[in-house]
């Protein structure tokens, strides 16, 4: 019997890849040149970077951002402020930030930056007030009539209406006008602003007197009618209509332990005034011979 014949993969091989193999070498459709530059250039090639696209705008808002918040806050720490009112008849005391202290007058108003006080001591007051100021960096107090600026020391100013002055109790005061108008102050010692903005200084003068009315005694000399019923008004709550000469001259004082009918009691007749209540809380001064 004929034994079957036997396979081999050669026999399976086609002609073309009898051909790739001839003579013992790989026949290449590219020369051995072409190929090795081939894999050089893939081996040398990088791989291809990662592209980020940068959103400008985006970020020219978000720095925008970041200063609009910025100027925001340092506008709220600077101009954030804090403002004490005393009402008719009653005295308060402020402790600022520094220590100093405010002893207020009645209708007297007070105005700080508690946020911004380490930096600048400023202040707005209108009112009466006696200051009691820790050493430290300037102290400032701006009225409508002129500005106190001192460095440590107690003083007393009186702003009201068109008038303003400042007693200097110890230490050293300047006081300077809307006009650039200056005096500099020493221990009693007061300037007085005129509605011109010119400055009057005094000298040697009894400062107790001057702030007297914290301990409710006040004092007065040769003071015109219409201020002294003016402080009666402010120290009791009650309204007086003057329908008198308003320039009469008053010298003497009243306590605040004393009602206010006792005081218009013996201080009208010494103006030769006469007064009547017209409601509760409301008088009516008139002169003596009407």
């Amino acid at each position: 019997m004929r034994k079957p014949e036997k396979h081999t993969g050669l026999s399976s091989i086609d002609s073309k890849s009898k051909a790739f193999f001839k003579n013992g070498r790989f026949d290449w459709d590219k020369s051995e040149a072409d190929v090795w530059a081939e894999m050089e250039e893939k081996i040398g090639a990088t791989a291809p970077g990662r592209h980020v696209k940068i959103n400008m705008r985006a970020i020219s808002y978000s720095l925008a951002a970041i200063f609009l918040l910025l100027i925001g806050t340092g506008f709220f720490f600077r101009y954030y402020s804090k403002t004490v009112s005393t009402p008719s008849g009653e005295h308060f005391e402020v402790v600022l930030p520094c220590g100093s202290a405010v002893n207020l007058n009645a209708e007297s108003e007070l105005t700080y930056y508690p946020l911004w006080w380490k930096i600048e001591r400023k202040m707005k007051f209108e009112g009466e007030g006696l200051f009691n100021v820790e050493t430290g960096k300037s102290f400032t107090v701006s009225s409508k009539l002129g500005t106190t600026n001192v460095l440590g020391t107690s003083f007393n100013i009186y702003a009201r209406k068109d008038v303003y002055e400042v007693t200097c109790i110890a230490g050293k005061v300047k006081v300077s006008t809307p006009a650039k108008k200056e005096s500099v102050l020493l221990p009693n010692s007061k300037a007085i602003v005129t509605y011109k903005g010119e400055i009057k200084t005094i000298q040697q003068v009894e400062t107790m007197n001057e702030i007297s009315w914290k301990d409710h005694l006040f004092l007065f000399t040769a003071t015109p009618a219409h201020v002294v019923f003016e402080e009666i008004e402010r120290q009791y709550g009650v309204n007086i209509d003057l329908q008198a000469n308003p320039n009469l001259s008053y010298t003497g004082n009243f306590s605040k332990d004393q009602n206010v009918e006792e005081i218009l009691t013996y201080i009208c007749p010494a103006l030769g005034l006469e007064f009547s209540r017209k409601t509760p809380g409301t008088y009516v001064i008139i002169s003596g011979s009407e």
